[in-house]
């Protein structure tokens, strides 16, 4: 069977002449400061890594994305993404990358334009106009991740990197939480939280980081050692989400389950379907034996006002009726609750909306609220692109007999539906892993429509 051939690229002679001083840099300030060189050289370490290898620097970034405190007030992980981005324009700067994510895919990226055009403008209209501004930021820096993982993620083995980093970083960020206590907010007592990342989203992280890790457990072009390595993480990764008690977590597991016979090939879905019932069985066993007693209550009970969640919500809809097609601006749902509390109908945790203001704790009425019907369209669009391309490349994988990037599209798409179906209790808007999800599925679908014998030229 043909196979993609790489042609590798050698760094250009500036930075290796910039390494070499920074090396004298820090050679003399060691002698002064130890702990601040070593820092330096951890750092130049991954700058040269960032620049030099642009699919290694993605893997990094998604390591070091789930740690968003580390570093202080400039995170490691903003660090990381701007040497990312410096990366990627260095690459098309210098003409080693492909046609650019435009070329290839104009619709979806003329969608994703004009998501961030309408949140732009809804700062005209917005109560708090500096909040829509930093949401506008962040969803910029967001978008650049798409064209950065086009350019970068250029064979399987690169999806196999960010892949990796992603399961890594998740059950990373869990057992921090687990061995310090960290993160978590008032009210989530009992709660597995990750430094920097509440209970929720880390569940979801996790069941999105299972199914990952299944995906390359079952990757034959791995060696034996690594695949048993794999599918520990992945039996790791479930008594963990049990944890955090995140119902949306479970939520988009079951869905993720549910769909795993429907995404597998025609001649896998029994095994499939077998996977997914020991998944269920084994996680049942977990929350006999290992979930802590809160977290038993809180996931075996409904409790329709414990959480604040449905008083949220129904503010939200509320915003919904006022402003349909605007919305109250991006950013702007918990500043804007307070506007909504004295009408009809029953708030029992009005302490959510007044003196501790939430965010919508659902993505989609989040957008809804804060961008009125034309954003909900927009990330619809944006999202069905993800899906979509993720279930084309599988599709064009399998009917090329790329049987290794087939089974990680078809992973991806697990993944994605998880992430999906837990953000109905989550506001993944601004967080980078979704649009992470998002972007591999792009480009995915573009490795998969290649011609076999292509070169794969570039800083990959």
């Amino acid at each position: 069977m043909s196979r993609l051939v790489y042609t590798p690229v050698r760094p250009p002679g500036l930075v290796l002449a910039g390494t070499a001083v920074l090396a004298v840099v820090l050679g003399l300030v060691a002698g002064q400061q130890p702990v601040l060189a070593v820092a330096g050289a951890v750092g130049m370490a991954c700058a040269a890594l960032m620049l030099g290898a642009l699919a290694a620097g993605v893997a990094l970034f998604t390591l070091v994305m789930f740690f968003p405190l580390l570093g202080g007030e400039v995170s490691v992980a903003k660090a990381a993404g701007l040497l990312l981005a410096l990366s990627w324009a260095a690459t098309v700067a210098l003409g080693r990358s492909r046609p650019g994510l435009l070329a290839h895919r104009p619709a979806f990226t003329g969608a994703m334009t004009l998501f961030i055009a309408w949140a732009a403008l809804s700062t005209v209209w917005a109560r708090r106009p500096d909040l829509s501004s930093a949401a506008v930021l962040t969803l910029v820096l967001s978008s650049t991740l798409f064209p950065i993982l086009f350019a970068a993620v250029r064979e399987p083995r690169h999806a196999r990197w960010v892949y990796a980093a992603f399961v890594a970083g998740a059950l990373l960020s869990a057992l921090v939480g687990l061995a310090t206590s960290s993160g978590a907010e008032p009210g989530d007592e009992g709660r597995l939280a990750g430094p920097g990342i509440n209970p929720n989203q880390l569940g979801g992280y996790l069941a999105v980081a299972a199914i990952l890790a299944v995906a390359l457990a079952c990757d034959r072009e791995l060696p034996a050692p690594r695949r048993t390595v794999f599918a520990g993480a992945a039996a790791l990764c479930l008594p963990l989400v049990l944890l955090t008690g995140s119902r949306g977590a479970l939520l988009g597991l079951a869905v993720a389950l549910v769909a795993t016979p429907f995404v597998a090939r025609r001649d896998r879905r029994g095994g499939a379907a077998a996977l997914a019932v020991a998944a269920v069985l084994f996680g049942a066993v977990c929350f006999v034996t290992i979930a802590p007693g809160p977290v038993v209550q809180r996931i075996a009970h409904s409790d329709t006002s414990g959480s604040g969640r449905t008083d949220i919500w129904r503010m939200g809809a509320r915003m919904v009726a006022a402003q349909p097609l605007t919305g109250v601006g991006a950013g702007n749902f918990s500043v804007a609750t307070i506007d909504y509390l004295l009408r009809p109908g029953a708030t029992q945790r009005a302490v959510y909306i007044v003196d501790e203001p939430k965010v919508a704790h659902n993505i989609y009425l989040e957008v809804l609220a804060e961008l009125g019907i034309p954003g909900l369209a927009l990330f619809a669009v944006i999202v069905a692109g993800g899906l979509l391309s993720a279930r084309d490349a599988a599709r064009f994988a399998a009917g090329r007999g790329l049987r290794e990037t087939e089974l990680l599209a078809r992973g991806l798409l697990l993944a994605l539906i998880a992430m999906l179906a837990s953000a109905f209790f989550s506001s993944e808007l601004f967080n980078k892993q979704l649009w992470l999800l998002l972007g591999l599925a792009i480009a995915l679908r573009s490795i998969a429509g290649r011609p076999v014998d292509a070169p794969v030229s570039g800083a990959a």
